[in-house]
């Protein structure tokens, strides 16, 4: 009687939870004479799950399996479960979180949208949980639900597993196509695109250490579109367009691969080169004896260096293994263009029991849409970097034509409102001490530096002033400033930055240009843009440059993208006639202009 009972309980149970499940596919069926006759992506995959989730036959004889290793409370707790209709789901509307197949993408799922998909298929937030850490925990990073492993095989059992199966996607959109690795240690990925927008991507690992060689780290630097819209005209990837956004999936796809492939990397490096380790190991050991005898040596007074780092000295900390400690979406791109896909990837990031990246080390690059820089400022999801590029808006339009749209005076207006320099006690206005800048920023210059990308010379500028109180380091907005010999460089543009900056609590970032081939820009001279950082200093601004990276491979600032693969490449602009009598680089760039057009005419009337 007992096990005839426990049999009748198991069945009506899974049959309850299958009706709810079933309930949820069957309010997506379109009406009778609907256009193709077949469910929307977020139907096809509720209702997969609900048919993987429909009552198989009781083995005979006996209980079910499920019962006998005591699933019951599991089952009560999935029949609890209110049926949802899968137009209700919350990230049903967003694009690319099905794929053309009907399949769920998980990665483009943020983990409260997980718990809700899970439970909308009569599972609870425990599954979903479960999950999370197998796609995103450490050394997990699961490709497939035959690499689960650990504590999950039972949490993937059964209905749950068959769920996933029939309706779920673990993959990224992306696969990892080719690594090239540049002389001085940066790692270039290409990715080929699975379904739209197609074509491939690039991400790029670029190496960092402490300032005497030690805790080897990357920063990684992602794309969020094919291509790319603005067409900035010294920027390699706007000379492609835009070919297409990428899915939250495909961003975050780009991380989990890179951390991945860094992992097998360092793996090979480690079993190839036990000698260079153990020369490694001696060499620290000599660094920490010669750094103990020098602190012997030096005065009491004070209680020596080591006593003042709490008894921590510089190359004591054991070796680990490199790993990516930075993200900044400073490659194809424009992120704030794809705003519906990047905030969910950064929730994804950002969250703890995941890939774990804390919001100060996520840096989101934009060339000024100003809308989208005040909503993602207002997110507090990851800091803003703001590619200005020029002091006034006549140069500013031409190389940068979403000036046009919105000018200098609206976007650092914005700015200033957003990130107001922070007063010292008693002080009045936001510009009063203006030399107090950045001595304030100086405290929080090592982060600029360690997220955009290989900066150089982190806490430049450190004594510009003194006096201003101590504010969160990390919540300042960093300004890139691409150097353009005779387009951007004088000492009149590094004075007019400061002013503009008047007010605004940031860093500024001068970066070196990456020429390639075609363009009609060249980069600033080294004295050149030594000056122009020691104006923005006395200017009391933090001013940090940064170091090229990846050159050699096409892989540094700049550089990214596949031009050849444009269905329409994005065109050079004409320099204004002004800007060309007067700046010697719009003159140098107006007649690499003139020429491409020429080709391009005897092109068409070849063809």
């Amino acid at each position: 009687m007992l096990v005839a009972r426990l049999r009748h309980l198991v069945a009506g149970r899974v049959r309850v939870t299958a009706t709810r499940a079933l309930g949820v596919a069957v309010a997506r069926q379109p009406a009778p004479g609907a256009r193709g006759g077949s469910c929307s992506g977020a139907g096809r995959a509720v209702a997969a799950a609900a048919a993987a989730a429909a009552p198989r036959p009781a083995p005979a004889g006996g209980t079910t399996a499920r019962a006998q290793r005591g699933g019951g409370a599991t089952r009560a707790a999935a029949v609890e479960a209110p049926p949802v209709d899968a137009a209700s789901l919350s990230f049903a509307g967003r694009p690319g979180v099905f794929d053309a197949e009907g399949r769920l993408q998980l990665k483009s799922l943020t983990h409260e949208e997980l718990v809700e998909w899970c439970e909308s298929i009569g599972h609870d937030a425990r599954r979903a949980g479960q999950l999370w850490r197998a796609l995103y925990g450490d050394k997990r990073w699961v490709r497939s639900l035959d690499e689960v492993g650990g504590d999950a095989p039972a949490a993937l059992a059964g209905s749950f597993r068959a769920a996933l199966d029939a309706a779920a996607s673990l993959g990224g959109g992306l696969s990892l196509q080719s690594v090239t690795t540049a002389r001085d240690g940066t790692h270039k990925l290409v990715f080929a695109l699975h379904g739209a927008p197609g074509g491939s991507v690039e991400t790029v690992l670029i190496p960092m250490t402490n300032r005497d060689g030690s805790q080897p780290r990357y920063t990684a630097c992602l794309s969020s579109q094919v291509g790319c819209a603005q067409n900035c005209q010294f920027c390699f990837t706007g000379r492609m367009g835009l070919m297409g956004n990428l899915s939250t999936a495909q961003m975050v796809e780009q991380l989990v691969e890179a951390r991945r492939w860094l992992a097998e990397y360092t793996a090979a490096q480690e079993q190839a080169a036990p000698v260079l380790q153990q020369q490694q190991a001696q060499q620290q050991t000599q660094q920490q004896e010669q750094e103990q005898q020098q602190e012997q040596q030096a005065p009491a007074r004070g209680g020596g260096q080591a006593a003042r780092r709490g008894g921590r000295r510089r190359g004591s900390w054991a070796p680990v293994p490199p790993r990516i400690v930075n993200i900044v979406f400073m490659g194809m791109g424009e992120p704030l263009h794809n705003m519906e896909q990047l905030m969910p990837a950064l929730d994804i990031i950002t969250h703890p029991s995941g890939l774990s990246l804390g919001r100060s080390k996520v840096i989101v690059s934009t060339v000024g849409l100003v809308p989208e820089l005040t909503a993602l400022r207002r997110s507090g999801k990851a800091k803003l970097a703001v590619s200005l590029h020029a002091t006034t808006d006549e140069v500013r339009s031409w190389i940068v034509p979403t000036n046009r749209k919105y000018p200098l005076g609206e976007l650092v207006g914005a700015l200033r409102r957003l990130y107001p320099l922070p007063q010292r006690p008693g002080q009045r206005g936001v510009n009063a001490g203006r030399g107090g800048a950045g001595h304030a920023a100086g405290d929080g210059a090592g982060a600029p530096a360690a997220g955009d990308s290989g900066s150089a010379g982190a806490g430049a500028g450190g004594g510009a002033g003194a006096g201003v109180g101590r504010v969160r380091s990390d919540d300042f907005v960093l300004i890139e400033y691409v150097m353009l010999a005779g387009v951007n460089d004088s000492d009149a543009d590094a004075e007019r930055l400061v002013s503009l900056l008047e007010g605004v609590y940031a860093a500024v970032n001068l970066i070196v240009f990456n020429a390639y081939a075609g363009t009609p820009f060249t980069g600033s001279s080294d004295d050149t843009v030594r000056r122009f950082a020691a104006i923005v200093r006395a200017g009391g601004k933090v001013c940090t440059v940064r170091a090229s990276k990846g050159d050699d491979e096409m892989a540094a600032c700049g550089q990214l993208g596949n031009k050849e693969a444009a269905v329409r490449p994005a065109p050079l602009l004409m320099p204004p006639a002004r800007l060309r009598e007067l700046l010697p680089g719009a003159a140098a760039a107006a007649a690499v202009v003139e020429a491409e057009r020429a080709a391009l005419k005897a092109a068409a009337a070849a063809g």
